[in-house]
């Protein structure tokens, strides 16, 4: 089987050869730069023969839409740092409203995966693709 076959099979319910297989993580020296980000999802999936490619937003993505600040650490394993947290606790909660749009990097790095993914790999958008069966 192939990937495709293989995920789209178990979606469906059906007998696949192994189960499928991806894993997600934050590369936290990557997460913040588009060109780095695509290549390394691109580089561990291809490395580890996943079935199925997961782009990962960042940590902090979510949190970003209420306000969130931060300052990357440049490192593969350690965190970002909050400069400002603007849901800090209950006192600041009625004043908090998130942004109803994503950041733009998290979108775009999902795109891009879903772009530069072989035809055999799924990606979370591919699914309607015809490009993609």
């Amino acid at each position: 089987m192939t990937n495709r076959e293989r995920v789209l099979a178990a979606l469906r319910g059906e007998p696949v050869d192994r189960v499928p297989l991806a894993f997600w993580m934050h590369d936290f020296s990557a997460e913040n730069d588009v060109e780095r980000f695509v290549a390394e999802s691109l580089r561990l999936a291809t490395t580890f023969g996943w079935d199925y490619l997961k782009p990962q937003s960042r940590a902090q993505c979510f949190a970003e839409a209420w306000g969130l600040t931060y300052a990357a650490s440049g490192s593969r394993a350690v965190p970002y740092t909050r400069t400002h947290a603007p849901c800090a606790g209950p006192p600041t909660y009625g004043a908090c409203s998130p942004s109803i749009r994503p950041p733009a990097r998290s979108a775009s790095s999902s795109r891009r995966c879903d772009e530069s993914a072989p035809p055999s790999a799924p990606t979370p958008r591919s699914s309607g693709r015809s490009s993609r069966r």
